[in-house]
């Protein structure tokens, strides 16, 4: 047995037709250009070379960062048993 929707759902409908619709219409007006795998297949090449080389230089610069830490953090402790009055404590 059918039962015919009922009024909110009806206009649910209706709207859900005329954005389908519209949608069509805005899709048409669109020009696709037709894109080969291989272009695909290169664009995704380069995005995947760009993003390594950025995680490679992320990396470097934390690297080097985190030497310089240590080679403070020796310099400090190579003072600080040199010179013991310096120590704060």
């Amino acid at each position: 047995m059918y039962a015919a929707p009922s009024g909110s759902t009806w206009q649910l409908n209706e709207q859900i037709n005329q954005y389908e619709t519209e949608l069509a219409t805005q899709l048409s007006s669109y020009s696709m250009i037709p894109i080969s795998i291989d272009q695909v297949d290169t664009c995704l090449k380069e995005y995947v070379n760009h993003q390594r080389q950025y995680l490679v230089t992320k990396n470097s610069n934390q690297l080097a960062k985190l030497q310089d830490e240590i080679v403070a953090n020796k310099l400090y402790e190579t003072i600080m048993t040199s010179y013991p009055n310096l120590n704060p404590d």
